[in-house]
């Protein structure tokens, strides 16, 4: 048996180590720990020794807000022109807006917005037509369910291949059907 380190009485982080709790099933320390927020955890002593644990998930919980506030508007990596797919007010509404449009069915399947609560649990998706989730224009979206708009997606991931396979094949001057086939091969 390991010879335990009485960590009692320390702080890491923003844990403060209130006692001895027992072990875990490998035999490792498991010590409790009151949190800045005065919030209690068990935390294996280890991870409080080496920085892996340093709150009760509050930190987390902070510092991920703080990041997302900062990418807000012009700071996010996806702003275009004033309208911005990370910025969640103006992409509620355009979703919305879209689904409005539609009368909140599929136009894939007609399946409508009830139905899809009912069968997965989240509301109609909306689809961009031309694959580019930064051009929020009404003609370019569409409403589609979950399997709609997975089908969708795929199909585009397949004309883009094709597309691509076409470029190459028109920009070669002369290629014999040995090339051909190592082409699709490579491609596919």
């Amino acid at each position: 048996m390991k010879l335990r380190v009485d960590l009692t009485g320390h702080k890491y982080a923003r844990l403060f180590v209130k006692c001895l709790s027992g072990r875990d099933k490998k035999g490792n320390s498991l010590w409790e720990c009151v949190c800045d927020c005065k919030e209690i955890r068990i935390v294996r002593g280890y991870s409080l020794q080496n920085g892996n644990t340093r709150s009760c998930g509050c930190l987390k919980n902070e510092l991920t807000s703080k990041m997302n506030s900062k990418r807000l508007g012009r700071n996010n990596p996806n702003y275009t022109h004033g309208d911005c797919i990370g910025d969640t007010a103006a992409r509620a509404d355009f979703v919305e807006s879209i689904r409005e449009r539609d009368n909140y069915a599929c136009l894939g399947c007609y399946k409508t917005q009830e139905q899809e609560l009912a069968s997965n649990g989240d509301r109609l998706a909306v689809h961009h037509i031309n694959g580019d989730r930064t051009d929020n224009r009404q003609e370019n979206a569409i409403t589609l369910c979950a399997a709609c708009h997975q089908i969708c997606t795929a199909r585009q991931m397949v004309e883009r291949r094709d597309q691509m396979y076409f470029d190459v094949v028109m920009q070669s001057d002369a290629l014999n059907h040995n090339d051909l086939d190592e082409l699709s091969d490579l491609l596919l």
